[in-house]
């Protein structure tokens, strides 16, 4: 497996404040990997450290499998809070400058600028643009490069549902024909979920977790919950009924049953028939937002 990205207990302190504690990340390459975390989690001085623009107080960084951070960061392309576009000047030449600051050839400027939907902006500043025109003229400049890893700091961020619409497709775009291994970082679970990959959590600058697409679904599935009278019973009659490993007894008097909520008049029979006291079943579940929500209160209690 091979990775872009691995940190190794990295944390940065501003005086007092710990504002990213002893974080161990894995990017695989090929991944669109959604960094979640609430506004002020640690999410925007986690990426400046990654791009090389704060100094780590403690722990490693390594890109491509290489300890030779700096040599690397050339193959990275970053857009962090507020994009440095010049307000006076077209996208057009917005990308001719970076292309000079960056040694790039110019002639991949109409090929960036068609690539972000920007190809028909003309004389128009770059000023007089809407949000999600700006965010995609950023992710251009961020493009300039030809990165293979590319870091976007809140691109969603105040867009409206077409703005946004335009971002994740061009994310998707990016990652699928480009091959470009992509960190998003954002504090809108819902969204992230529509494109991400794989997951990274970050709560008060703690990594609470991290997950893949399929286990975050996994985990926000619906499941039957049984009261019952005697749940080690019920889980015995069950077995016979569906797989093992989708019941769990959460106590003495519930169990859960994954995957099969088809089930659940065929299930509630057999338990009756088998003298097992049914109080209630019901289906239980919690969309993305509230499991994200969960995750964070976890690491708040832990803190408090």
């Amino acid at each position: 497996m091979e990775y872009v990205l691995q940190t190794f207990g990295l944390t940065k302190v501003f005086g007092k404040k710990v504002a990213v504690k002893d974080i161990n990340m894995n990017v695989r390459k090929g991944d669109i990997y959604g960094f979640i975390g609430r506004n002020g989690a640690g999410k925007t001085t986690f990426i400046r450290m990654i791009s090389g623009l704060a100094r780590p107080s403690g722990g490693s960084i390594r890109l491509f499998e290489s300890e030779d951070v700096q040599k690397q960061r050339h193959r990275i392309g970053t857009m962090i809070e507020n994009p440095a576009i010049y307000p006076n000047m077209t996208a057009k030449d917005n990308l001719k400058f970076y292309s000079k600051l960056l040694s790039v050839d110019s002639n991949v400027v109409d090929e960036m600028l068609a690539l972000v939907g920007l190809s028909d902006t003309g004389k128009k500043k770059a000023k007089n643009f809407s949000l999600g025109m700006k965010q995609r003229l950023a992710i251009a400049i961020a493009l300039m490069g030809d990165p293979e890893f590319l870091l976007l700091d809140e691109p969603i961020n105040g867009l409206d549902p077409s703005g946004i619409k335009g971002i994740r497709e061009l994310i998707l775009k990016l990652n699928k024909e480009r091959n470009i291994t992509i960190l998003v970082s954002s504090h809108i679970l819902g969204e992230l979920s529509k494109i991400a990959t794989r997951y990274g959590v970050i709560n008060n600058g703690v990594l609470v977790d991290e997950f893949t697409n399929e286990e975050l679904l996994e985990r926000c599935a619906g499941k039957l919950e049984y009261k019952v009278d005697n749940a080690q019973q019920a889980e015995n009659i069950l077995r016979g009924l569906t797989d093992a490993a989708n019941i769990t007894v959460v106590d003495n008097n519930t169990i859960h049953i994954a995957n099969d909520l088809d089930k659940a008049a065929v299930l509630t029979s057999e338990l009756a028939k088998n003298g097992i006291m049914v109080s209630s079943c019901s289906v239980i579940g919690q969309d993305l937002e509230a499991y994200f929500m969960y995750l964070c209160n976890l690491t708040d209690n832990k803190i408090s």
